[in-house]
């Protein structure tokens, strides 16, 4: 879990138009007050040789501004993102064989993204939905 309270005590700049402001007070750009992650993983013996692995990941991430203008720029909304894993692993570690989901819930979340000017709209990029997979690997 972190915490970090990141404003500028000083920031002078000019707007498009050449006219100074200050944005002193401001929160930092891409920088959430509180984070957090977590993991989880449980190891199932097999009986035959071998073990089971489950793995589960969750991360948060507070809300932020993308640019250190904190009004007229795009605001990424908090999100808690989960992934989950599950594998079979050699006996003697060899080989292992897995399937995962990433963003199991399929949350639909904005990373970044910019504000058009004179169009006054932001673009933004998204994070990937939930998205299934398979891996294996060979140790040698």
């Amino acid at each position: 879990m972190g915490y970090t309270h990141a404003l500028f005590t000083q920031f002078n700049t000019t707007t498009s138009t050449g006219i100074p402001i200050s944005l002193a007070g401001n929160r930092f750009p891409r920088q959430p007050d509180w984070t957090a992650s977590t993991s989880l993983q449980y190891r199932i013996v097999v009986r035959t040789g071998g073990d089971v692995l489950l793995h589960t990941d969750w991360n948060y991430r507070g809300d932020y501004y993308v640019n250190a203008d904190n009004l007229h720029n795009p605001y990424i909304p908090s999100r808690t993102i989960g992934n989950v894993r599950a594998s079979y692993l050699s006996e003697r570690d060899t080989w292992e064989l897995g399937v995962y989901a990433r963003n199991v819930t399929d949350k639909h979340y904005p990373m970044g993204g910019f504000r058009l000017g004179l169009a006054m709209s932001d673009i933004l990029y998204f994070g990937d939905p939930i998205t299934f997979g398979a891996d294996g690997s060979i140790r040698f």
